[in-house]
Parts: structure tokens; C-alpha cells; sequence
């Protein structure tokens, strides 16, 4: 079934916010993956991006840290800070440091737990020893690693189990004190007792973070997120507060994709 895109739905919060976007485009070529887009994300909150495969919401995510930029040109703005970290003379690196990535998979470094997590700061920031030590065993205790590893940081992280790998690639994102987490599906890979824990740990995070998740999962999205965006055929089609999204969405096509009868 094909819908129609030309109406919306976009409930934005009256609440500070951490990110926007502005009329935001990405072109492969000469296909246009993402309409123009325009968004606000709130502080201290978290956003589910969700929609079918091919529907533009981890391509939108990915422009948010300017991991499309080798693959795609990207238009429009977006605001950080009240800066646009769309422009091309923007640090990148600096950028990531603000904005933090997490991928579907784990992809921790075949080192030790302490290198995965001092590799990056050693390498573009000074910190003590102790002040690093520090800030790991913190970044381990918000993922609750910290006890489960026995503050053991010399175990080779391939030794850890995929949840755990998953945990400790999200404390390391920590160590660079982001203000805005991304992740794309960052339970889709883990057991249900793993996806707990990183969904714990998420809710525990936004007190400090902003969070933006893709996710597949629609439990997953009604369980921890504030607010919700709904993409379709590249279109941000509707955005509102979880609780009113998922019980009474504006637009007919939400409503079939929420109720499996979409397609």
C-alpha cells in the first residue's frame, strides 16, 4: 500500500532543547533518501526514531554526527549549541566528541577493557592518570560494568559476553562526555536480559544526556521513550509524546504501522 506524505503531524515539547534540524537533506547521487526534515529533540529526554526499513530514520540519525558525509551531500541545518554542525569547515572529530555514536553491533577493540576506554581521550585530550582512572570506573559504573568486571580493566574485551561488549562500547562513547547519544539498534543483536540492561542503563543516562535510538523494536520505544518520530519514504511524517503517539496517533498510516497493519 503506498500513502500519502503530504500531511503531517509534527507535535513538537515546549522544553529546552539540545538539537534541531532544519529543512535537513541527504542526496545519493541523485536520489533523495531524506526529505527535507525539520525536528527538535529535547534535553535530558529520548527520542525513538522508528519506521520501516528504507524509511530515512537511520539515515536522518547518522547525519547528526556527520557520518554521511563520505557517502551522501547533505543539506540544510543542523543546530547544536547554536552552531551548525552542517557546516563543512566544522571540526568533525570535536563534533563526535559532542555527539556520540552507538552501532547496531559491538565493536570493541581485540584490547584490553582500559585501552578501548583511554584509546580515544589519550590521543586528543591531557588527563592524568588518576583523573582518567577515574572517569573509567565511572563511565563502567553507569553501564553497570564496573562490579561485573570486578574493576578488572586489563581482561581482553572479546572476552566479555555480547551484552557486555555492547555496555562497554557505550561507556566508551561516555569517556569523550558527550551531550547527545545516538543509537542505531543498539539491542537488536542481545537476548532479552541484555536488552533490559541496556534499556536500564539508557533510562538512568537521559538524566544527564540526551538520547536519539532508532529501533525495530516498538515495545522497546513505548518502554523508554519521551517522544517518538514516525518516518516513512524518507519523510519525518509524525512526531508527539510517546504516550499519545502509540495510543492515539494523528495519522492513519501510524496507526497501521503500530498495529502491524502496515504494507
Amino acid at each position: 500500500m503506498m500513502y500519502d506524505t503530504a500531511e503531517t503531524y509534527l507535535k513538537f515539547p515546549d522544553l529546552p532543547n539540545a538539537l534541531t534540524t532544519k529543512d535537513l537533506t541527504v542526496k545519493y547521487d541523485e536520489t533523495l533518501a531524506l526529505q527535507p526534515c525539520s525536528a527538535i529533540f529535547p534535553k535530558n529526554r529520548i527520542t525513538a526514531l522508528i519506521g520501516p526499513s528504507g524509511s530515512g530514520k537511520s539515515t536522518f540519525l547518522r547525519c547528526l554526527n556527520r557520518m554521511n558525509d563520505e557517502v551522501a551531500a547533505i543539506g540544510g541545518q543542523i543546530m547544536l549549541d547554536g552552531i551548525n554542525i552542517n557546516d563543512p569547515k566544522l571540526n568533525v572529530y570535536q563534533l563526535r566528541q559532542q555527539v556520540g555514536m552507538l552501532f547496531q553491533q559491538p565493536n570493541p577493540f581485540a584490547r584490553s577493557i582500559r585501552f578501548n576506554l583511554s584509546f580515544g581521550v589519550l590521543e586528543h585530550q591531557k588527563i592524568s592518570a588518576s583523573d582518567l582512572h577515574q572517569r573509567m570506573e565511572q563511565v563502567l559504573s553507569m553501564v553497570d560494568l564496573w562490579t561485573e568486571l570486578d574493576g578488572d580493566l586489563e581482561r581482553n574485551a572479546l572476552q566479555l559476553s555480547g551484552g557486555q561488549q555492547q555496555r562497554l562500547c557505550l561507556a566508551r562513547t561516555l569517556m569523550s562526555m558527550p551531550q547527545v547519544l545516538l543509537l542505531d539498534e543498539p539491542a537488536s543483536a542481545l537476548d532479552p536480559i541484555s536488552t533490559a540492561k541496556i534499556e536500564a542503563n539508557l533510562l538512568e543516562l537521559k538524566q544527564n544526556y540526551t538520547i536519539i535510538i532508532v529501533t525495530h523494536n516498538l515495545e522497546q520505544a513505548a518502554r523508554i521513550s519521551d517522544y517518538t518520530a514516525f518516518f516513512y519514504d524518507g519523510h519525518l511524517m509524525e512526531y508527539d509524546a510517546t504516550a499519545q503517539l502509540f495510543i492515539k496517533p494523528h495519522l492513519a498510516m501510524t496507526d497501521d504501522y503500530l498495529s502491524g497493519n502496515f504494507g
